[in-house]
């Protein structure tokens, strides 16, 4: 037990090298304290010795980590035949410096920025402590966090390592800034709030201890209080008549750890140079004799407050040692990982061309295994990664972008009736020109362009990103060579890019150049029109079932000369394409249920069908009004689809349908419009609505067709003429660029940056090394006594 501190005092030394940035939380007593509350004055009576500057305002304006070692035989022989060895190695002038001064005989004090010089006058340790302080804060009074560690070395210490902080100040003075009081409390909360710290509350005991600074922050971070001990100072200096009592015995603040009172040197003793020693017999005579603490005395004084905090110090780290055995292994090991991926740096005589070629094979096998999801060790659990965000682009973007797309975007009534128009000639046709059909499904199809063109961008982009972010270590060593990387992909890239555009653009084409009408997933005309009677039929009954319903009459009993429903063999209805009338059309609902928008809602017809005559079936201009129900007296506007209250006669309704279909009124022999347009605004009549609806069926499903094609066609092409293309040229493309170049020395020539960070990375491997070995030494010895 007795190598504990020890051994923390080894590894404080250790990671005292690495100042702030020490990779292990070590058990330490940070003494806290506002200024001048005989913080310094409580660190002088555990060594026995002045040697911390002294002054009016702040003095002690840098942490300092005082390791207190007593030198007894036998105790610390090993590390005592250390150091001598280490000065013996400096020779006779090292020798001649580190004299022994008969004033202290066997105490000294080293400093861990000064090695293997020892201090045998302590007034040259102040002197020094001032000195380090000014050559990082500067001689005006500023502060910093970085500590100064040094070791006492005397056979009147017990084995202790205590944390000076700077005291708190609340005005500023010389160059310290105006937060002076902001910054000092953030530097002690950066160490007094470390799990494994001590905290020493310091609090004089003429102040009110309801204003103690020290115990309010210490609560702050331990507010049960498990690893704060009180100190009450200055307790020769209170009014007679007075006691600090309550407060040594928790009465006013509880601490688990209890309250030590102390009294400290005047600064006449100081002025008359007192000694520490003389001063702890001074303050042993003052606890024996005073009337209220003598019953305690023994329980009272910088002697027993050492030893007090020596023993917790001791059980504090045996209960931390596992934990900091753990920490050590993982930051060990986590370091020597990073070095091996840094990996070590090309000498003079290794071959460098060879190097160049490793790295090249390398980074093109990492490549081939993102895209082929193998890459096992940069896989996430939390995101797609390579090969994997191609395939998402092509089934998740590419294609639902696809299956959103409206047959009928930007196509409006007024263009299906003037491309079936156009397509007649001079003649006027007997059934739906065929050219029509193409005119307007070439158009549509024309729209997979941009979609296909945007999948390409999509993958070449992700490309790119794959061949920048690929976790190739050897990249992040050589600058030169990453850039050089990073140009001959990105050329390659562009390279592959444009023939893979193109070949997307000619399927796109293809599906334009030649229209399929005999594919086998199109519907064809034969049964488009089949498909149309059967809704004309299904339509025409329900009306007749509703008219029947109206007038009572049983809805099972066909009325006039229709035919029976849903019979494919029966003659098609008066009216219909191939019936006598030819000019049939679906009844009303049927015709409105068709002319509902597309599932986009991008596409719309207006307008109602002629109503069909419910008795005959054949299609008529309107129901008679006797015939109507009360909801449906007036006739239809062919504009919008709602009864017209102004046509309130038949005979008006037929005149205006027979203006709408001749044109508009103002046409005449006489008075021919330049532009002239199929439908001139009019509603559709009873052949065209059959057109419409015939070449609607057949463009709903040729554009299914050709989205399904390019739904399959164009991730092949990207596949077949970018990504694979690409993974096969990529290594040959980088030998040739990079392998042949004049100079390969430069590629491999590493930043300033990976050589800081690698001689970094050796030191805090060589420190967590010895750290190690300090720990293991301790359980070895532990489980000796065992």
């Amino acid at each position: 037990m007795e190598k504990l501190i020890p051994a923390v005092n080894k590894l404080q030394d250790v990671f005292g090298q690495l100042g702030l940035d020490s990779p292990v939380d070590l058990p330490q007593i940070m003494v806290v304290g506002s200024q001048s509350s005989g913080k310094s004055s409580v660190l002088e009576a555990f060594v026995g010795r002045d040697f911390l500057p002294r002054g009016s305002g702040i003095v002690t304006r840098r942490p300092t980590i005082v390791q207190m070692i007593q030198t007894k035989p036998d105790k610390l022989k090993g590390e005592q035949e250390e150091v001598d060895k280490t000065v013996e190695k400096k020779g006779k002038q090292q020798e001649d410096d580190t004299e022994k001064d008969t004033k202290y005989g066997d105490e000294w004090v080293e400093f861990l920025h000064i090695p293997n010089k020892r201090f045998f006058d302590f007034e040259q340790v102040r002197q020094e402590i001032e000195a380090e302080t000014d050559r990082t804060t500067g001689k005006n009074k500023g502060i910093s966090p970085k500590p100064i560690n040094l070791k006492v070395y005397s056979p009147n210490v017990v084995d202790l390592t205590v944390v000076d902080l700077p005291g708190l100040t609340k005005v500023p003075v010389g160059d310290q800034p105006d937060d002076i009081e902001k910054l000092i409390r953030a530097m002690i909360m950066s160490y007094i709030e470390r799990p494994n710290a001590i905290i020493l509350a310091v609090h004089p005991a003429n102040a009110d201890l309801a204003t103690s600074d020290a115990l309010q922050m210490a609560k702050s971070v331990d507010p049960e209080g498990d690893r704060t001990i009180g100190v009450i100072t200055k307790l020769d200096l209170m009014d007679k008549g007075t006691d600090a009592l309550e407060w040594l015995q928790g009465k006013v603040y509880k601490l688990k750890r209890g309250y030590v009172g102390v009294v400290n040197r005047s600064q006449a003793d100081i002025n008359s140079h007192k000694s520490i020693q003389e001063a702890r017999e001074a303050e042993k005579r003052f606890f024996k004799e005073h009337p209220v603490y003598k019953s305690f005395a023994d329980q009272m004084g910088s002697e027993y407050l050492a030893n007090k905090l020596s023993g917790m110090l001791m059980e504090h780290i045996r209960k931390c040692l596992p934990d900091l055995r753990t920490k050590i292994n993982s930051q060990l090991k986590e370091k020597q990982k990073e070095l091996f991926k840094l990996g070590s740096a090309l000498g003079d005589n290794e071959d460098i061309g060879a190097a160049l070629l490793s790295i090249i094979n390398h980074y093109a096998m990492e490549f081939n295994q993102a895209l082929e999801g193998k890459a096992h060790e940069v896989i996430s659990a939390t995101e797609l990664y390579g090969g994997a965000r191609i395939n998402y682009i092509f089934h998740d973007i590419y294609a639902k972008e696809l299956d959103k797309m409206d047959p009928f975007e930007d196509l409006t009534l007024d263009d299906m009736r003037t491309a079936i128009r156009n397509a007649t000639g001079h003649r006027s046709s007997l059934f739906i020109p065929e050219y029509g059909f193409d005119l307007l499904i070439k158009k549509q199809i024309e729209k997979f362009n941009l979609p296909a063109q945007t999948c390409v961008d999509l993958v070449y982009n992700e490309l790119q990103r794959l061949a920048v972010a690929l976790d190739h270590d050897d990249l992040a060593r050589f600058e030169r060579l990453e850039s050089r990387l990073g140009e001959v992909t990105g050329e390659l890239l562009r390279r592959l890019k444009e023939p893979t555009s193109q070949v997307v653009a000619d399927l796109v084409d293809m599906e334009i150049s030649y229209i399929n009408t005999r594919h086998p997933d199109f519907i064809g005309g034969n049964r488009a029109m089949t498909k149309l009677f059967r809704s004309m039929q299904a339509a025409e009954e329900r009306q007749r079932a509703a008219a029947a319903a109206a007038q009572g009459q049983p809805q099972n009993m066909p009325q006039g000369g229709g035919y029976p429903p849903n019979s494919a063999q029966q003659s098609p209805p008066q009216g219909s394409p191939t019936g006598p009338g030819g000019r049939g059309l679906p009844p009303p609902n049927q015709q409105q249920q068709q002319q509902q928008p597309s599932t986009t809602g991008r596409t719309s017809f207006q307008g109602p069908r002629p109503q069909q005559n419910a008795v005959g079936g054949g299609p008529q201009p309107a129901q008679p009004p006797q015939q109507q129900s009360q909801s449906a007296n007036q006739p239809y506007n062919y504009y919008n689809g709602q009864p017209n209250s102004n046509a309130t006669e038949e005979n008006a309704m037929d005149e205006q349908d027979r203006k709408l279909e001749d044109g508009a009124d103002d046409i005449s022999l006489y008075n021919v419009p330049e532009h002239i347009k199929a439908g001139n605004g009019r509603p559709l009549n009873e052949r065209e609505h059959m057109e419409i609806e015939m070449i609607r069926t057949l463009l709903q499903s040729y554009f299914d067709v050709v989205r399904k094609n390019l739904q399959d066609y164009v991730p092949k092409a990207i596949m077949k003429f970018l990504v694979l293309k690409f993974r096969d040229e990529l290594h040959s493309e980088l030998v040739t660029s990079l392998y042949k170049e004049d100079n390969p020395e430069e590629l491999l020539q590493e930043s300033s940056e990976t050589t800081e960070k690698r001689k970094e990375l050796r030191k805090m491997i060589t420190i967590l090394k010895r750290a190690s070995q300090v720990i293991n030494e301790v359980r070895e010895a532990e489980n000796a006594e065992s």
